[in-house]
């Protein structure tokens, strides 16, 4: 993966895949670092801003319950050299006992460029 150049202090690593519905049809991987942060690239293809790249950092605020995590990131959003900020805020469900590592995500990505823009998604998540 992209971000696996980095070293983990800690043995816990994890690699994972999202696909998020909205406008933008994006198509993130990440590799999680341990269990608050990972490092994620997105690739969006939508109306936003076309063709566009996202690395940013999430970190999980908070487990409500074992399969429930809210999380929080920050990063960038290539629209004409990395200037507008992207903060998706999110809840991520895995609900299945069978299937612990497919998921559900629900988030809000608040983009800050020359405008303010909300981006309301529906995604799939994976963890390989």
């Amino acid at each position: 993966m992209l971000f696996s150049a980095f070293i983990s202090i800690n043995s816990f690593s994890q690699k994972g895949l999202e696909v998020n519905v909205n406008s933008e049809r994006t198509l993130g991987f990440e590799y999680w670092f341990n269990n608050k942060i990972a490092g994620v690239m997105r690739l969006h293809a939508g109306v936003l801003d076309g063709y566009s790249v996202s690395p940013m950092v999430i970190l999980n605020l908070k487990e409500i319950d074992a399969s429930t995590k809210l999380y929080l990131g920050v990063g960038f959003r290539e629209v004409e050299d990395f200037e507008t900020l992207s903060i998706p805020l999110g809840l991520r469900v895995y609900p299945f006992d069978k299937m612990p590592k497919f998921g559900f995500t629900l988030e809000l990505e608040n983009v800050f460029g020359d405008d303010y823009i909300l981006i309301p998604s529906f995604g799939l998540s994976y963890r390989f």
